[in-house]
């Protein structure tokens, strides 16, 4: 009986000490994370935007006049694109799975954990993104403003990865 009541008060003082990011932490924490990853690829970008912008103009051009799609000008402007998807994917991807803290996270003072309380790994952040970011996206973004009606503030991407944002 004594380690019923062991497990009962660890499980207690674990859940008291994963308090649940606000849901105004939460997206304050990805317009930071977004605002730097624009910084990002604007950096990456700077090189090339002059060969971005008449590729993206040749393509949209083409695509609203009928005329046919520059193949040259559409490749460059898929492999710019691949450039851009890999980058926030191993933004939000490596930062978690390291730390469970993006940059704007870390400044909001929030962290991912497992439910459990333990620190994300990778494979999990993986998970997070790939997978519950893009059910959370599908329905108009409903899945990440589930946090405002939850009880622990969890998104729908958390309660695919098993995961909690929490204050620290």
């Amino acid at each position: 009986m004594g380690c019923v009541t062991s497990t009962h008060a660890h499980h207690l003082h674990l859940e008291s000490a994963m308090r649940p990011a606000s849901f105004g932490q939460r997206y304050l924490a990805l317009f930071l994370d977004l605002l730097f990853l624009e910084i990002l690829g604007a950096l990456i970008a700077f090189p090339f935007i002059q060969q971005v912008d008449l590729n993206l103009r040749s393509v949209l051009i083409s695509l609203f006049t009928g005329h046919r799609i520059d193949q040259e000008s559409l490749t460059f402007i898929l492999v710019y694109s691949a450039i851009l998807t890999a980058l926030g994917s191993w933004y939000f991807v490596g930062f978690i799975g390291n730390n469970g803290q993006t940059p704007g996270k870390k400044l909001v003072g929030i962290q991912v954990r497992q439910q459990n309380g333990s620190p994300v790994n990778y494979s999990i952040a993986a998970n997070r993104f790939f997978i519950g970011y893009s059910i959370s996206t599908i329905p108009f973004g409903l899945g990440f403003y589930w946090a405002l009606f939850d009880t622990h503030n969890e998104a729908w991407h958390d309660k695919i990865a098993s995961t909690r944002v929490i204050r620290f």
